[in-house]
């Protein structure tokens, strides 16, 4: 039988929504040593779609603010005013 969890991504995993994809990679690996696993970026080149970093053993998925594929909705945290995170 096939796993449709890839290896390492078994758990909880938090998915959080930034005013700046690109910083905040950078920061997460300067801070806690994180490691890039993957970057997409947006149609626009300039803005990240979806990336990955890994802490340690954890994952954390990332991306920039996208209004246009929320119905216009922001979900970067200091324009919602709340924490926009899921929890895959």
């Amino acid at each position: 039988m096939t796993n449709p969890i890839p290896p390492g991504e078994e758990g909880l995993i938090p998915h959080i929504v930034v005013g700046d994809a690109n910083a905040a990679i950078e920061f997460y690996k300067k801070a806690f040593g994180a490691e890039e696993i993957c970057r997409l970026p947006a149609p626009d080149g300039a803005t990240i779609m979806h990336a990955q970093i890994k802490i340690g053993d954890n994952m954390v998925y990332l991306c920039d603010d996208h209004p246009e594929m929320c119905g216009g909705v922001s979900r970067d945290p200091l324009k919602l005013g709340t924490s926009p995170v899921t929890i895959h």
